[in-house]
């Protein structure tokens, strides 16, 4: 996923033990930037324990879901990139 619509895939990853995501960026040229942490435990009470990336909402751009085993059991993060 595109996170910072850069052009370049970056990565996302889920943790399975806290409502928190790890996203490092792609700088280009097969290097990634230092690991930064997002924390979802505002939003979602359980680990994110799944990451789905889908146009969800049909706007043309990918949207992110973030499941978990608990209530509620995912996340909507919608791309409103341009």
């Amino acid at each position: 996923m595109d996170v910072n619509c850069d052009g370049l895939t970056d990565l996302l990853a889920s943790s399975t033990t806290e409502s928190k995501l790890g996203l490092l960026l792609n700088r280009g040229g097969g290097t990634l930037a230092p690991a930064q942490q997002i924390n979802l435990s505002p939003n979602l009470s359980g680990p994110a324990q799944a990451l789905f990336v889908r146009d969800v909402n049909f706007d043309g751009t990918a949207d992110l879901l973030v499941g978990s085993n608990q209530t509620p059991a995912y996340l909507l993060i919608a791309n409103i990139s341009p």
